[in-house]
């Protein structure tokens, strides 16, 4: 009997050391697939820079417009991706002296309606723009994946600058 109790005891420490190689084996395998669960999906989400539309073409009308009055601008776009969450706009007008008159950003929750791969946009120029040549230019900047909202790091799209007229306020 107490041949076969020795045995036990000298066989202990080799399946002590198999089990604990099994214990790291498990553990490996366990780490990987938790940074494959994670860290391919924030690597996915860092690198999706595509924007949701590219411009295509921008027109105004009317061309020429008086101080102060309204502009419509239509967009034609080119559709890159499923809608993506809210955005924020920046708009701008520079005049052909340099002087720019900027707007307030505006914070949307959700996409643009964007019908036939247009959509339009209505300004009012400001009463104090000098007559002359005028350019209008814009931004577009969306949150794509929780990513981007987390860094700050929207998804921006720029207008061309689009040239038009403004003509003298009658008085």
């Amino acid at each position: 009997m107490e041949g076969n109790h020795l045995k036990v005891l000298e066989m202990m420490p080799d399946v002590i050391k198999i089990g604990s190689h099994e214990n790291v084996k498990r553990q490996f395998i366990v780490a990987l697939f938790i940074s494959v669960l994670f860290v391919v999906p924030v690597m996915w989400m860092l690198m999706d820079r595509s924007p949701p539309y590219t411009f295509e073409h921008v027109n105004i009308i009317p061309h020429n417009t008086i101080q102060g009055g309204d502009i419509y601008i239509t967009f034609r776009v080119k559709i890159n991706r499923p809608a993506c969450g809210g955005g924020v706009f920046y708009r701008e007008f520079k005049e052909a002296s340099g002087k720019l008159h900027l707007y307030d950003p505006i914070a949307q929750d959700k996409m643009l309606e964007i019908v036939d791969n247009k959509f339009t946009r209505i300004n009012k120029l400001p009463d104090d723009i000098s007559p002359g040549l005028t350019f209008y230019r814009s931004a577009a900047c969306y949150t794509c994946n929780p990513i981007h909202s987390w860094l700050k790091w929207p998804v921006c799209i720029y207008t061309p600058s689009v040239e038009f007229n403004v003509l003298r306020k009658p008085t």
